[in-house]
């Protein structure tokens, strides 16, 4: 995992940086660039991405981080051009490679996409299996079960029998794609280390003026679409004309408690943008980065929903003439289920499956209050309120937990909040 420290990054550390690690990234953007880019140009975008990451450097080798970063910035590339990824191998005559070369060629042509790259991180890079993962964004042990599998199409194809023939197979791996790595001149390594080196000055100074937390998050407000406050209107408006057309208090209580947990469903979409739109490690590469963003917003619309629940309540308490502690009580529980199940929905599920399971968890939450509501008549009785308190307690609880889990994954950094990102990448 990426640590942070404080240093600025000299001329210096970045030309160390360039001399070890340019090749490696410019070759790797050759192979993945879409047509009509300039590898070069995908090549410098990666390493001013890994300044603009100011503060996170690799406890290994920087490579593993930048490799991470040039996948996203080919997929970047690819998207903007919608064109297929230009072959894998550079053009080389047919009489200047013997037979085993050209066989290899093609086996590494006919391997699955997945396979292709993790067999060039590993033994085209010479990564480890722990630098593999990170770069790829999976775990350790997929990483090693993936290797495996891309050598065993290999030796299947290649008909590689014994342990001597697989051995050899790995380093006619690494000298294939040493063979297509270019040494970059030093007039190209300066450039690139004055670029890295001005680029973290001018982060510097963006940072220096940059504002503080509190700004920030009232920034966040003209983020949330308009219709995010219309709906809250709405929700509080249907729960006055729902306390004043009745006068039965276990009624309007569970009225309070289905339309609390509902209003969850309205900031969803605001608090999923940043993963559903694939930006997460834009905003990580950014002075307010994903965590930050992901705080601000829970805080905006966090209030926002409080505020919705407390009026309601308030309008339950003024109609029927009832204790205001009794209704929130009620209130409360099924809107921390509300809010705890959508943000570990928001963190685990697909993107673009997301927002519809947070629908269908609002749904059921809603199903149980009104099934227990059928089941226990008292359940909006005095009697009941130690229950009401137990189950508030539980389920902030659970909200507590799940929005530091999901801010933790968001400042991971780059796509780790977002996995699903790596997928689109074949």
């Amino acid at each position: 995992m990426p640590r942070r420290e404080t240093g600025g990054l000299d001329t210096d550390r970045a030309r160390e940086i360039a001399e070890e690690c340019y090749d490696d990234v410019l070759a790797y953007c050759r192979r993945h660039a879409p047509a009509g880019h300039e590898a070069a140009d995908l090549a410098q975008e990666t390493f001013l991405r890994f300044v603009r990451a100011r503060g996170y450097r690799e406890r290994g080798k920087p490579i593993a981080y930048l490799m991470r970063i040039a996948r996203s910035v080919c997929v970047d590339a690819c998207r903007e051009r919608r064109l297929k990824t230009v072959s894998l191998e550079f053009e080389v005559a047919a009489g200047e490679r013997d037979g085993r070369e050209a066989d290899l060629d093609l086996a590494l042509e006919r391997l699955p996409g997945e396979l292709r790259e993790i067999v060039e991180l590993r033994f085209g890079l010479g990564l480890g299996v722990s630098e593999v993962a990170q770069a790829l964004g999976i775990s350790r042990f997929a990483a090693r079960r993936r290797i495996k599998a891309a050598l065993k199409v290999l030796e299947e194809d290649l008909k590689v029998m014994g342990k001597a023939e697989r051995s050899r197979l790995k380093i006619e791996l690494s000298q294939h794609y040493s063979a297509q790595r270019e040494k970059a001149g030093p007039n190209t390594i300066d450039s690139l280390a004055r670029a890295m080196a001005a680029e973290d000055a001018r982060i510097s100074r963006a940072r220096g003026r940059r504002m503080g937390f509190a700004p920030f998050v009232a920034s966040q407000v003209r983020y949330v679409p308009p219709w995010t406050w219309v709906a809250q209107l709405g929700i509080v408006a249907l729960m006055l004309a729902a306390a004043n057309s009745t006068a039965d208090a276990s009624f309007a209580k569970l009225v309070v408690g289905v339309l609390s947990a509902a209003t969850v469903l309205v900031g969803v979409p605001s608090v999923h943008a940043s993963k559903l739109h694939d930006v997460a490690e834009l905003e990580y590469s950014c002075p307010s980065n994903a965590a930050s963003v992901m705080v601000a917003r829970l805080i905006v619309l966090g209030c926002s929903s409080s505020l919705v629940v407390a009026l309601m309540v308030g309008a339950v308490a003024s109609s029927l003439d009832a204790d205001a502690l009794s209704v929130a009580l009620c209130a409360c529980p099924p809107f921390f289920c509300s809010c705890a199940g959508s943000l570990a929905l928001i963190r685990r599920a697909a993107p673009s499956s997301a927002a519809v399971l947070c629908w269908a968890w609002a749904a059921a939450c809603c199903a149980v209050l009104i099934a227990l509501a059928s089941m226990w008549p008292d359940m909006y009785g005095t009697a009941s309120l130690a229950s009401w308190i137990a189950a508030a307690a539980a389920a902030l609880a659970w909200l507590v937990r799940e929005v530091a889990v999901l801010v933790r994954a968001a400042s991971a950094g780059l796509d780790a909040f977002s996995p699903q990102m790596a997928k689109t990448y074949h």
